[in-house]
Order: structure tokens, then sequence, then C-alpha cells
């Protein structure tokens, strides 16, 4: 089964270990945005989508097409 948009979106922000506020704030929305486009209710403009890619760090055609998402960068403690 196709995931559709607002499931994509709830996977990515859960992958970065944000809430619906922490998205929403970062976005510059409500957080009712948030879960309207998690279910589905509301489609994210362009803009917003592309907000919320380079927020959650992943491509923005995942969000809007789906595909396979990138690993995730984990960063490195110099000695």
């Amino acid at each position: 089964m196709p995931e559709n948009m607002g499931r994509r979106i709830k996977v990515a922000r859960a992958r970065a270990d944000w809430t619906q506020a922490r998205l929403a704030q970062r976005v510059g929305v409500a957080i009712a945005t948030v879960s309207r486009w998690e279910s589905d209710e509301v489609v994210p403009r362009l803009d917003e989508v592309e907000r919320m890619a380079q927020a959650l760090t992943v491509p923005v055609q995942y969000l809007v097409s789906g595909g396979p998402l990138p690993p995730i960068e984990t960063k490195r403690r110099s000695k």
C-alpha cells in the first residue's frame, strides 16, 4: 500500500525525533496545521514542504511523492 503525504511527513518527523510542536515552530505554522497535514486533511503548500524538508533534512521529493530516505547522518566527535 503506497504511503500518502501525511504518512511521509509523520515518518520524517519521527525519524528526526521531533514533536508536532517542534516541526510547526520550525516551519512557521500552528501545531494543528501539522496535525492536519499528517492526517491528510490539508496538503501543505510548496513553500511549507520546502521548509519542512530542509528542517527535517529529507528531500522535498520524498515528502511529495515518496521514495527512499537517505541515511541519517551522525555527527562524529573529534578526539
